[in-house]
């Protein structure tokens, strides 16, 4: 296809999707994957992101989706969307643990690691323990530098959900979680 030998990546995009082939598709996230460079180049930072949208939505096979999860992590968190940065992070390493980029971007996602902390200890100091729980257990689902921090506020809020559980008189509740707090 002469289009996508010229560089030509809209057009060619575009017979390539007209084309609705496997082999199409094979093209198509390199397509999307090069108007995503030229837009970050030209500093339309809206246009990168929905060309990376539409291979982590259209293109879920491509070869391309760890370096662009990537790619989206470090500009989301560029653009102050920690929670949108994390969720990618989550998706990269439950999906390509052993990616060269999520290595490379753990030292990123463990910058944002204390927001988190901050953000479940908020929903902790209200009384709104089991959202705090979640936020906190959420957190152990990847390799952290701040493990022992979250593992320690994990213990404590199990503490207090088993005194909760045990004042309304729910003792196996409370056992099941003072267990829960020794792990």
């Amino acid at each position: 296809m002469q289009a996508f030998e010229n560089s030509n990546w809209n057009l060619a995009k575009d017979f390539l999707y007209l084309a609705n082939t496997e082999k199409a598709d094979s093209k198509m996230d390199i397509c999307y994957f090069e108007l995503s460079k030229i837009a970050l180049v030209q500093n339309k930072i809206d246009s990168t992101l929905v060309c990376y949208d539409k291979i982590l939505s259209e293109l879920p096979q491509s070869p391309l989706i760890p370096e662009i999860l990537f790619n989206r992590i470090t500009l989301l968190v560029a653009l102050d969307k920690k929670g949108d940065a994390y969720n990618d992070y989550l998706t990269l390493y439950r999906n390509h643990t052993n990616s060269n980029f999520t290595q490379k971007v753990q030292p990123i996602v463990d910058e944002l690691i204390p927001f988190y902390i901050g953000a479940a200890t908020e929903f902790k100091q209200v009384g709104d323990y089991d959202t705090s729980l979640e936020m906190f257990l959420k957190l152990t689902l990847h390799p952290t530098s701040h493990s022992d921090r979250i593992n320690a506020e994990i213990s404590g809020l199990y503490y207090i959900l088993a005194d909760i559980a045990a004042e309304k008189e729910r003792y196996a509740e409370a056992e099941g979680l003072f267990e829960n707090a020794k792990k």
